[in-house]
């Protein structure tokens, strides 16, 4: 059976170029959401088309704000004048969209709809299966580890304490996680910041992973969309 593979990166920082050369160094696919206006955006119009060319590019509000509890009509503008921006930026048509900060409400899903947005991503962890709601879709994991994710990463892995000398080994981590998706046939969804990958000094821990990814059998590298096509 085969695996699909697809990642995500939010914010649209400077640093997403130098993640590009590393996706497409690999092979891997997935789509980059890009605000409008954020204290982390600073991609040119010129960089954005040129992830477009191999990558999804998804729409992620105008100023990148919290959704949740706002009233309704502003949802509606941050989401639908956003993607407008970015079609008109990009040239293609915007069908995803990630809700910064993972934060939304029904007055949040009502207007990505109202958006004609097919495809929207939470910042949910540990999930191995699109959404039955393709509006509320979550990820298999995060650039970084948490200390909430022991617990969870111990139950996938049938509680070997074994495994714990290997909970805070990103790189163990994320094979593990992938190996489970391949093992249920389902999907595995990584997702982060290229800006949290410096911070963190994780550029080279993610190259050895996507190096262990292009090296896998059965897999199909696709963008965020193509999860629920």
């Amino acid at each position: 059976m085969t695996v699909y593979v697809t990642t995500s990166w939010d914010d649209g920082n400077e640093l997403d170029i130098r993640l590009l050369k590393l996706m497409n160094k690999y092979g891997i696919k997935g789509t980059f959401y890009i605000p409008i206006k954020s204290d982390r955006t600073n991609l040119t119009k010129k960089e954005i088309k040129e992830i477009s060319k191999t990558q999804e590019i998804g729409a992620h509000t105008l100023n990148h704000i919290e959704l949740a509890n706002n009233p309704y009509n502003i949802q509606l503008k941050e989401i639908s004048e956003s993607k407008k921006q970015m079609e008109k930026i990009t040239g293609k048509p915007i069908k995803s969209f990630c809700y910064p900060r993972g934060s939304f409400d029904g007055n949040s899903i009502r207007a990505v709809k109202e958006s004609n947005l097919k495809y929207a991503r939470t910042t949910e962890r540990f999930c191995f299966k699109p959404s039955k709601n393709p509006l509320r879709n979550g990820t298999t994991c995060q650039t970084i580890i948490f200390k909430a994710d022991v617990f969870k990463f111990l139950k996938i892995n049938n509680f070997n304490p074994l495994s714990l000398q290997y909970v805070f080994n990103w790189n163990y981590f994320a094979e593990k996680m992938f190996l489970h998706a391949k093992k249920t046939n389902g999907i595995f969804h990584l997702w982060g910041h290229s800006w949290e990958i410096d911070e963190f000094n994780q550029w080279n821990k993610l190259e050895r992973f996507f190096k262990f990814l292009s090296k896998q059998t059965d897999v199909e590298f696709i963008t965020n969309i193509k999860t629920i096509a």
